[in-house]
């Protein structure tokens, strides 16, 4: 590796090996009337390919209909945005076990409000043009949610549900999603907030996350995917129980594969040929507990403002890992004025008896600058 800059602070390493995360049960659905005042235009609009149903009450929106082939449903939009203090519910049969979205009008989607889904199904969500998660948007999914800027699903059977050619009706399956396809300009990804509101307890030194939005959810044995070309988390913060958090960010013309696990879904970058950017700035975080995984890969990943990804275990389950790939440079970086220290950390907290995870970084250029950090800690060591 080369371009290794490392200037750890004492301070930093213990507070944050201290981190006590107080994340309730009872947040993980969170009321409507909790939002900010609205951002995004409310707009869910179908394009009359897949017999599915929008109906409108003021800024919430129900979803159902869409075209069922066995166990997977299929909607297809012309226009997807939800507001601040919006809802889009789909209205799928409970035994649905994927929902299939796609948006075909070349609009970015903005959620900034409420996504949620009956049942367990999993719910896939692509618009080639680009997606914008703002502060105030949540997940109601009881499955897996994976989001990406990919023009087309790709399925076991060689069929594929694509966004670019929404005009036709499209050949639709009952047969199990394998993977992602980019088309010749995929859009990007970015995840908004307020950032993380960590609080060090200037007594104990402790880093309290009881203020701390949860953000994006990945649920206990589901995965949370974010794939577009060009990722970016702008003061956002995503959360998993146990479940699976990916990030990925790919060029044009491009396959990951989506591989079923006991987690929701791991995917594949083996036939990557060209990665893109992933930033993840402004005191943004990316927390998952109780043996969840953590995988991200880019080109230039950068880290930086405070900014956390932690894996962590509080009981007896062993601790999560985080992998991740940047196959240009990976930078950690945490100023001065930074208590919160940029950077990957797997951690096992005080009480807990399970194994910490491994934190394996692969990259030709790692730069840690001003106290950015790669940890693998036990607060009970």
């Amino acid at each position: 590796m080369r371009g290794i800059e490392k200037a750890v602070s004492e301070k930093r390493i213990a507070l944050f090996s201290s981190l006590a995360i107080k994340i309730l049960a009872s947040s993980l659905f969170l009321p409507i009337c909790a939002f900010s005042p609205p951002i995004a235009k409310a707009e869910i609009i179908s394009d009359e390919t897949t017999n599915t149903t929008v109906i409108p009450n003021g800024n919430n929106f129900t979803i159902t209909n869409g075209t069922r082939i066995g166990n997977n449903l299929f909607h297809s939009f012309s226009k997807f945005s939800v507001p601040n203090k919006g809802l889009a519910f789909f209205s799928n049969a409970a035994e649905i076990k994927n929902i299939f979205s796609r948006v075909t009008g070349g609009n970015i989607s903005h959620i900034d409000g409420l996504i949620g889904t009956n049942g367990k199904a999993n719910l896939f969500f692509i618009n080639p043009t680009g997606i914008i998660f703002g502060e105030n948007a949540v997940l109601n999914v009881g499955g897996s949610f994976i989001a990406s800027t990919a023009d087309s699903i790709l399925f076991e059977d060689t069929t594929s549900f694509s966004a670019t050619e929404g005009n036709t009706p499209p050949l639709l399956t009952i047969s199990i999603p394998t993977g992602l396809q980019t088309g010749a300009n995929p859009g990007k990804i970015e995840v908004q907030g307020p950032g993380h509101n960590l609080i060090v307890d200037p007594t104990t030194g402790i880093i309290d996350a009881s203020n701390r939005p949860l953000g994006l959810l990945a649920l206990p044995d589901q995965t949370l995917a974010l794939i577009g070309s060009k990722v970016s988390m702008e003061g956002g913060n995503i959360t998993g129980f146990g479940g699976r958090i990916e990030i990925g960010s790919i060029s044009a013309d491009e396959t990951i594969t989506l591989n079923p696990s006991n987690s929701g879904f791991v995917l594949g970058y083996e036939s990557i040929g060209k990665f893109e950017d992933i930033n993840i700035t402004q005191a943004s975080s990316v927390f998952n507990t109780n043996s969840g995984e953590i995988q991200i890969q880019g080109k230039q990943i950068t880290i930086t403002d405070a900014s956390p990804v932690t894996a962590s275990t509080q009981n007896d389950l062993p601790g999560g890992s985080i992998y991740v790939h940047a196959s240009e440079s990976l930078t950690a970086i945490t100023s001065k004025t930074n208590i919160i220290p940029s950077g990957l950390f797997a951690i096992v907290f005080a009480g807990a008896s399970g194994n910490g995870g491994n934190v394996e970084v692969k990259t030709e250029d790692l730069r840690l600058v001003g106290g950015g950090q790669i940890t693998a800690n036990s607060q009970h060591i």
